[in-house]
């Protein structure tokens, strides 16, 4: 199965400098750049941001239902 490549509209994991992780959907591509603008997705919707981000701290975020 191939790659899959991350598009705007998707919902991602953003890892920072620090390692840590952070929701967010991705607003645009730039693939020149290697780059993505998304907003972070705050649980309570209190702190929403938008930030450009390297592809590379992205991954496509899979929601995994536990029964």
């Amino acid at each position: 199965m191939g790659k899959k490549s991350i598009k705007v509209g998707n919902i991602v994991l953003v890892k920072n400098d620090l390692g840590e992780e952070k929701i967010a959907r991705v607003l645009n591509v730039s693939r020149s750049s290697e780059s993505v603008i998304v907003i972070y997705l705050d649980s309570d919707f209190s702190d929403l941001y938008m930030d450009t981000v390297s592809l590379l701290n992205c991954s496509l975020y899979e929601n995994t239902k536990v029964d």
